[in-house]
């Protein structure tokens, strides 16, 4: 009887495992043959990699991937898109510093509740007899159609006459609605920021400064710059919610939220008008939509706002529209707004670092100003332009922060009213690009403590303007 051999299925040689080792890392790593399909092409296909060969390829790809995910740490979907809640100790961190900051600012703008109406409070509550009434139909309509004091803003209206409805003409009420307003825009900036850079006690102090910044006293204790912080919030409110969208842009919901917010805020105050090149900035840095700032890349980008600026130029139109009564004793030339604008850029960058001779009025100049004022303030502007353009690459929030404080500028300017000095307000809006270029500086060097912070008192008091 013939036997057959017995094959042994009992345990492998190492070698015969290396060498399936080997055949499973060459048909992972190995080129592909010459004819494309398995067992054509060459005849002698390379030899399957040693141990060493095999640790270098993987040593090759993670040094080929490495930088890539060291790139992404700063991208939106790590940062300012989809930062996830970073565990459950930074939310209680995040609560204590939002009661931190709503009890900073119930202790230097709370002591408002305790004053009277001034100045033009008058005319737009004590001696307005539509507003006195509160709600009706009859304030509604003139809401929408009123605006010769200067402003277009039905939204702001109709809070004022909210407040007649809850408090009278008690004074106190009207200036606690100012206090919550600023409370909340100093909530929503110190969340967004959060979000943005990841960075708690960063966006904490610069909350807290924004919170009790000189500049923001007057928009807070006067009743009548209602219309400053809650067109802030709303800014806010769109820049949040424009967050929120980049992380689903195909979500039509997000976007159109995007849309009203930012309609709302157009009905609080007009000078949001400049709010989608705005968002155009951010998508510059740091959403890094338009890295290579292709004309291509950049026309998707702002044809995906066009509902945005069709809101922008429909605000533009209903104030030509809508009657607005300036004395022509206030009217400038304007070669002596562009003067003023000049010079008042340069004001403003120095009230951000001292902000001493603040005062309720700042006439407007009656005659040219001195000739070394408009050139040295023209010679700076187009020193700090050159410098943000020099280092846009390497520091590109320096850029988005000067871009924002200069086109946030633009409204102010072109008001058919005369050229006010920004001096004389300070709407949140203009201290948000500085934002910006702050928590670009902290990303870009967390270590550096004093630096960043000088940083942001340099960008952020860029927007501390009307």
């Amino acid at each position: 009887m013939e036997h057959k051999p017995v094959k042994d299925n009992g345990p492998q040689n190492n070698d015969s495992v290396e060498n399936k080792e080997d055949a499973l890392v060459k048909s992972q790593f190995s080129p592909p043959l010459a004819g494309g399909d398995e067992g054509e092409g060459d005849p002698h296909p390379n030899p399957p990699p040693s141990r060493g060969m095999r640790f270098r390829t993987f040593y090759e790809i993670i040094k080929e991937e490495a930088p890539k995910a060291a790139d992404n740490l700063g991208s939106p979907e790590d940062t300012a898109v989809s930062n996830p809640v970073f565990g459950t100790h930074n939310l209680y961190a995040v609560a204590a510093v939002c009661v931190f900051l709503v009890l900073v600012v119930a202790l230097v703008f709370g002591q408002t509740v305790h004053h009277g109406f001034v100045f033009d409070d008058s005319m737009y509550i004590v001696e307005n007899p539509v507003v006195q009434k509160g709600l009706t139909l009859e304030g509604f309509r003139w809401a929408l159609t009123y605006g010769e004091i200067g402003h277009w803003h039905p939204l702001t209206w109709l809070t004022h006459m909210l407040d007649i409805q809850l408090y009278g003409l008690h004074a106190g009420g009207h200036h606690l609605t100012n206090v919550l307003l600023h409370a909340a825009s100093v909530l929503l900036l110190f969340l967004i920021l959060w979000k943005m850079t990841g960075f708690l006690w960063h966006s904490t102090f610069v909350a807290a400064l924004f919170a009790v910044h000189p500049l923001r006293a007057e928009s807070v204790a006067w009743v009548a710059e209602r219309k400053d912080v809650l067109s802030g919030l709303f800014f806010m409110l769109t820049i949040g919610a424009y967050l929120h969208y980049v992380r689903r842009p195909e979500s039509k919901v997000r976007y159109w939220t995007v849309a009203l917010l930012f309609a709302l805020g157009l009905l609080s105050k007009n000078m949001l008008v400049t709010m989608p090149f705005v968002l155009l900035l951010l998508d510059y840095w740091p959403l890094k939509r338009i890295p290579d700032l292709k004309p291509r890349t950049l026309l998707r980008q702002v044809f995906e706002k066009w509902p945005l600026f069709a809101l922008a130029a429909a605000s533009c139109i209903i104030t030509l529209l809508v009657p607005e009564e300036v004395a022509l004793s206030d009217r400038l030339p304007l070669a002596l707004r562009l003067e003023n604008a000049a010079v008042s850029y340069v004001i403003y960058l120095r009230q951000m670092f001292w902000p001493s001779g603040l005062a309720v009025v700042y006439p407007n100049p009656t005659d040219l100003l001195p000739l070394w004022q408009v050139a040295g303030s023209l010679g700076l502007l187009a020193a700090i332009s050159s410098a943000a353009v020099v280092f846009r690459r390497k520091y590109p929030y320096l850029i988005v922060g000067w871009l924002w404080y200069l086109g946030m500028m633009v409204p102010a300017g072109s008001r058919r009213s005369p050229f006010t000095p920004v001096r004389t307000a300070t709407p949140i809006c203009r201290r948000s690009g500085c934002i910006s270029c702050w928590h670009g500086s902290l990303r870009s060097s967390p270590q550096g403590g004093v630096t960043a912070a000088w940083r942001w008192a340099v960008c952020r008091q860029l927007f501390s303007q009307h």
